[in-house]
C-alpha cells in the first residue's frame, strides 16, 4: 500500500506542475465594470506568463472568513502564471466592447440560443454550457455576475474542479428578492466568494452562513497622462441610469453656473436616463454647458482633459471608474454610498467623500446633502493648489490596485486550491 501511495503522490506533483486551464465565465462583454475587469483580468493572467513568476507585493489588508491571508497581499508566491491557460466564456452572443488579448481562448453562447431571451434562453445555456465546459476540462472556474453565480454552481458543480465565484455590483442586491433567496444556497457549495470590499463581506457574512468570502478589490489601470488642471472641466463616467444619479449633478452644477460661469460638465457613458438628462439640461438653460459624449473606449482623453471627476452614484459595489480617474490623478468627489468610494478616498486626503446618512428620511435631508456636495465641488473648481495636492495623492495611493497585483491575488487562491485537490 506504501508503494501505492507514492506513485499517487507522483503523479499529484506532476499534474501540480502541469498547465492549469481557467474556465472565466461572464454574462457578456459590454461596455461595463464587470465586463471591464474580466477582460483586464483575462489578458494580465495571459500576460503575466511573458514576466514570469514572483510574489504580491505588499497592499491593502483584508482577510478572509476563515482567516486565509491568501489574498491580503502579504507575500503571497504565485508562481508562474505559465502555469495557467485561460478560457473566458461569455453567456451571450454579442460582440465583445472590450479588446481581448488572442492567448485569451473566446468563446460565446451561439446566436440561436442568445436572441432566445428570458427563460428559453437560460434552458438553452442550461443544455449548452455543461458541453462546453467537458470539452475545456477546466482546472478552475470563475463566474462573475449575481445574476447568473448560482446557474453556474447548479450547472457545472458536478466537475471536479474548485468553482470560485465573484460578485460585481453593491451588496444590497443579494440581501433581497430572488437573489436573496437562491444565492446563499449555491455559494456554500463553491470553493470560495470573491467580493470587491472589506464592507460587502460585512455585510453578506451573516446571510451567507456557510460561505467562504474573500476580498479582492478590483484592478485599475494605470492612466500614463499628465491631467491639466488649468481646465474647466467636470468629468463623470459611467451608465446614465439606475442609481448612478447624474440628474442630480446637474442640479448642483446649475446652482455653480453663476459662480464658475467658465466650467462645463461632461458625461461619458450611455444608459436609459440619457434623454431626460438631456431635457434636464435644456430646461435649466445649460446647453453648451453641460454635453454628453455617449460611450467613449478612450478614457484617458477625457481624463487629461478634466480637472475634476464627480460622481454622484447613490450604490456601488467597486466604482472603477471613480478608481480610474484617481489612478489618472484626478481630483475626485463622492457620495459615501454604503460600500465602494470609501474604500478609494481618504477624506480631505485624495478627495472629499460626502456622507449619505440620513439621505432618505426627507426633501430636506436631501438638500442639505447636495448642498454639503455643492460646497465641496466649489472648493475644488475655485482652487488649483486643492486639485493638484488631491490628484496628486490619488495617483499615489491606488497604485496597489495595479492589475497584475490583483491578478496574481486570483492566481494565489486557484493554487491553493489545486494543492488541496485529492490526488
Amino acid at each position: 500500500m506504501k508503494n501505492v501511495k507514492n506513485v499517487k503522490d507522483v503523479k499529484h506533483v506532476k499534474d501540480m506542475h502541469r498547465t492549469k486551464r481557467i474556465l472565466f465565465i461572464v454574462p457578456s462583454l459590454k461596455s461595463g465594470g464587470l465586463e471591464r475587469v474580466a477582460a483586464l483580468l483575462a489578458n494580465t493572467w495571459v500576460g503575466l506568463a511573458d514576466t514570469g513568476g514572483g510574489v504580491v507585493d505588499a497592499g491593502r489588508s483584508v482577510p478572509d472568513t476563515d482567516g486565509s491571508a491568501a489574498d491580503t497581499g502579504r507575500s503571497v508566491a504565485d508562481g508562474s502564471a505559465a502555469e495557467f491557460d485561460v478560457t473566458l466564456l461569455t453567456l451571450d452572443a454579442k460582440p465583445p466592447f472590450y479588446e481581448i488579448d488572442p492567448r485569451v481562448k473566446f468563446i460565446q453562447a451561439p446566436v440561436e440560443i442568445d436572441r432566445l431571451g428570458g427563460w428559453r434562453k437560460a434552458v438553452g445555456l442550461w443544455r449548452w454550457l455543461p458541453g462546453q465546459a467537458k470539452a475545456i476540462r477546466p482546472d478552475v472556474i470563475l463566474s462573475f455576475g449575481e445574476g447568473y453565480n448560482a446557474f453556474v454552481m447548479a450547472r457545472l458543480g458536478f466537475l471536479k474542479c474548485p468553482v470560485f465565484l465573484g460578485n460585481r455590483t453593491t451588496p444590497l442586491t443579494s440581501l433581497r428578492g430572488v437573489r436573496g433567496f437562491i444565492n446563499p444556497i449555491f455559494y456554500k457549495k463553491a470553493t470560495r466568494v470573491f467580493v470587491q470590499t472589506q464592507r460587502s463581506m460585512e455585510l453578506l457574512m451573516d446571510h451567507y452562513r456557510g460561505t467562504s468570502f474573500s476580498v479582492i478589490p478590483n484592478p485599475i489601470e494605470e492612466v500614463n497622462i499628465t491631467p491639466d488642471l488649468f481646465q474647466k472641466t467636470i468629468l463623470n463616467v459611467g451608465s446614465l441610469g439606475g442609481k448612478k444619479n447624474q440628474g442630480e449633478l446637474i442640479e448642483i452644477f446649475a446652482g455653480l453656473r453663476a459662480d464658475f460661469p467658465e466650467w462645463k460638465l461632461v458625461f461619458a457613458g450611455d444608459g436609459p436616463h440619457r434623454a431626460m438628462l438631456e431635457e434636464k439640461v435644456r430646461k435649466l438653460g445649460l446647453e453648451g454647458r453641460v454635453e454628453f459624449r455617449g460611450v467613449v473606449r478612450d478614457l484617458a482623453s477625457l481624463y487629461q482633459e478634466a480637472s475634476i471627476f464627480a460622481f454622484t452614484s447613490l450604490l456601488e459595489g467597486f466604482p472603477n471608474a471613480l478608481g480610474e480617474a484617481m489612478r489618472a490623478g484626478l481630483p475626485v468627489i463622492a457620495y459615501d454610498c454604503i460600500t465602494g468610494p470609501s474604500e478609494l478616498i481618504s477624506h480631505g486626503v485624495d478627495g472629499f467623500l460626502v456622507s449619505l446618512e440620513g439621505a432618505s428620511r426627507d426633501v430636506g435631508s436631501r438638500e442639505a446633502l447636495s448642498n454639503e456636495y455643492k460646497v465641496y465641488l466649489s472648493k475644488l473648481m475655485a482652487s488649483r493648489e486643492l486639485r493638484e495636492s488631491l490628484g496628486r495623492n490619488g495617483r499615489q495611493n491606488t497604485k496597489d490596485l495595479n492589475p497584475e497585483r490583483i491578478a496574481k491575488l486570483y492566481l494565489a487562491h486557484f493554487r491553493k486550491a489545486l494543492s488541496h485537490q485529492p490526488a
